[in-house]
């Protein structure tokens, strides 16, 4: 995704216990999705159609999640991104302040069809 333009570089990880990745990313100066007036939707479409067209999935496409930079777009907070089919949800989502997709839900599968779902939230 950074290659393309749709995410911040990765600078570096390290595996944690039990399981927890830290991930460390470039510093990107933006504002969030949900602050913009004048949204890049077309941006927006594309980051998503590239991160399928890759085989992945986000699973976590609100605004808070979406940084806009000179109209340009980066996706942030994949931790519970991963390959098409084998992403899952954790489970400690928070089911009392944020409506999530249907089929969405304490460890079941991330699908594209939840990330589109977002999107069309979001535009």
């Amino acid at each position: 995704m950074a290659a393309a333009g749709y995410a911040p570089a990765l600078l570096g990880f390290e595996q944690l216990a039990q399981g927890w990745m830290l991930i460390v990313q470039q510093f990107v100066d933006a504002v969030s999705w949900d602050e913009m007036v004048n949204k890049p939707v077309e941006s927006l479409k594309a980051a998503v159609h590239a991160l399928h067209a890759a085989g992945f999935v986000h699973g976590d496409l609100r605004g808070c999640n979406i940084l806009v930079a000179a109209g340009a777009v980066s996706l942030i907070d994949f931790e519970w991104a991963g390959v098409v089919g084998k992403a899952t949800y954790p489970y400690f989502m928070n089911h009392v302040d944020i409506q999530w997709p249907d089929g969405a839900g304490d460890g079941r599968l991330v699908t594209e069809s939840h990330d589109l779902w977002w999107l069309s939230k979001l535009i």
